[in-house]
């Protein structure tokens, strides 16, 4: 049943008074708030279908990229026994939750990319869900739609449909926030407090970072306890239970660093806040900020004219705040222990700005419903644009690597892809190519070239897993003095043979892949082809003006 509303701010306690929210004047616009405000599950079932028919369309569209394929291939080992031992070798620098959901999902569904990502769509479903309980306990229904729909603006929305450990993070986040109120203020206390710590322990067993979950409840249990002088033993026991997991998973987590941390991609600096905050909040980051901003000038206002109580207790207003700090202290942990830092690691922060967000814009706001309808269809407007630039990138991308794939010439018997993130895509998409394409890994030169080393950490961990034959590049020039190659054109294997004096000569077609990076890319760059050693003439074809240029 939805929470009743009232004409000011809704205040914290438990029970609350029965008058819905009511606009002075009585338009047709105001009867519409009104219904939506009366209609808490339909509006719930709104935004779920929505939810849902934007995570299958762009799930279902959107090709598997490299990380997801680590989740695959890892996957379908298909046992627990199996995917811990692949885990323990480096495959993959995260815990098995993910692995086991996708093998679970796989041996029901199929491999299809919409089997391999349902996990996903469910587990990120479960925090937007998790949100709106969140906010519909002290704002009106609209204002919950609000808080929703901001957090679907966000670029945190689009891990929703990927198959990694980030949309279980999102999920297992909100779900530990939620539950630790329905542990101070629900009917079931103790089972609230299970549910908590469950969810912070699955929240471990995704991803590490998940670590990230106990901070704001712990903040604001401290802030809690302060005003209550007293300490709540059952949140206490709930939190110290939630981080068990960890125990279990330190061999994993010392071998991952190990492996990933000295010549890491993502080495923690601490340019990777701003990083965090400009690439999650994306375009609504600034209109993010101006509201903060102006709710700050509310508050500071009524706390000094001594008006209304505050919409959120100031334990869960302290929790919301380090939410929005989730970069901050992530630099911090990895800092002090990890080494890398990436800003796909702190996805939740975009919850806490859209709590926020939903609370000031219900400040400014609430007395109009024009300003409201507004609110509602702009964030609404901007989700639904947002996908559907997102399924074109998708589309495009898609093509970018079909050309990839069609316009390698038959007469190439074999094919060096030495972009670590193209070969696992091209090979999986590419049936005529399979038992052509084989990957080289020299460990000095990639760090000399490229300057990190993650991705072919993975494959080289992995390469009794992966299709692929993964050889160090010493094995294939004994066997190979020629061979076809496509990559991008400052890849570290052309500057390797390059340096080696080997004759490389670039394969007159161009591909045409300009689009095959993007959110998450398929490629580091453009692709093009050569050859190593003699080659062969291709009939037929000549580089165009543009074509040199490029």
């Amino acid at each position: 049943m939805s929470t009743p509303l009232t004409t000011t701010p809704v205040i914290y306690a438990p029970k609350q008074q029965d008058a819905p929210l009511q606009f002075p004047a009585r338009s047709r616009l105001s009867r519409l708030i009104d219904a939506l405000n009366r209609n808490s599950l339909r509006v719930l079932l709104g935004i779920s279908a929505l939810y849902l028919a934007i995570t299958i369309t762009q799930a279902s569209i959107r090709l598997l990229w490299f990380d997801e394929f680590i989740t695959f291939y890892t996957a379908k080992l298909n046992s627990v026994r199996a995917i811990w031992h692949a885990l323990a070798n480096g495959i993959d620098p995260n815990p098995p939750l993910t692995h086991i959901l996708v093998m679970w999902s796989m041996r029901i569904f199929g491999d299809s990319s919409l089997a391999v990502r349902l996990p996903a769509i469910l587990a990120s479903g479960l925090g937007l869900v998790c949100l709106y309980l969140f906010l519909k306990k002290r704002l009106p229904v609209t204002y919950a739609a609000v808080g929703t729909l901001f957090f679907m603006a966000t670029a945190a929305f689009e891990y929703s449909y990927e198959s990694r450990s980030y949309a279980l993070t999102l999920g297992f986040a909100m779900l530990s926030l939620l539950s630790w109120r329905w542990t101070i203020e629900g009917r079931h206390p103790n089972r609230a407090a299970a549910v908590m710590a469950i969810a912070l322990g699955l929240g471990i067993s995704s991803n590490y970072f998940a670590v990230l979950a106990f901070f704001p409840i712990a903040a604001g249990e401290f802030v809690r306890t302060l005003e209550r002088r007293r300490i709540d033993y059952r949140v206490c026991l709930a939190l110290a239970i939630g981080a068990v997991p960890l125990y279990f998973y330190l061999p994993l987590i010392n071998h991952a660093i190990a492996t990933f941390s000295p010549h890491a991609w993502n080495k923690v600096r601490f340019r990777a806040i701003d990083d965090s905050y400009e690439q999650m909040l994306e375009a609504i980051f600034l209109p993010a900020l101006v509201t903060i901003c102006a709710g700050l000038g509310i508050y500071l206002y009524e706390r000094k004219r001594r008006f209304m109580p505050p919409v959120l207790p100031r334990h869960e207003a302290v929790a919301v705040f380090f939410q929005m700090l989730y970069p901050v202290i992530a630099y911090f942990i990895a800092l002090v222990r990890g080494g890398m830092l990436s800003p796909r690691f702190v996805l939740p922060l975009c919850y806490g700005f859209a709590i926020a967000a939903a609370v000031i814009l219900y400040k400014l706001f609430a007395r109009s419903a024009a300003a409201t309808a507004l609110v509602l269809l702009i964030l609404l407007g901007w989700v639904v644009t947002r996908e559907a630039v997102f399924a074109s990138d998708w589309i495009n991308q898609r093509t970018a690597l079909f050309r990839v794939r069609d316009r390698i010439p038959p007469w190439a018997d074999t094919v060096v892809v030495s972009d670590s993130l193209l070969v696992l895509p091209l090979n999986y998409y590419s049936p005529r190519l399979r038992g052509r394409i084989i990957f080289p890994v020299d460990f000095t030169a990639i760090r000399e070239y490229k300057g990190e080393d993650s991705p072919e950490q993975n494959l080289w961990s992995g390469r009794n897993v992966f299709p692929v034959p993964i050889v160090p590049l010493h094995s294939l020039q004994n066997v190979q003095d020629e061979y076809f190659i496509a990559t991008t054109p400052n890849n570290w294997l052309l500057q390797k043979l390059r340096a080696d004096g080997i004759a490389v000569h670039k394969v007159p077609i161009y591909p045409g892949s300009q689009d095959i990076r993007g959110f998450t890319p398929l490629c580091h760059g453009e692709v093009f082809y050569y050859q190593v050693g003699r080659g062969r003439s291709v009939p037929g074809l000549q580089l165009t003006v543009e074509d040199h240029a490029r």
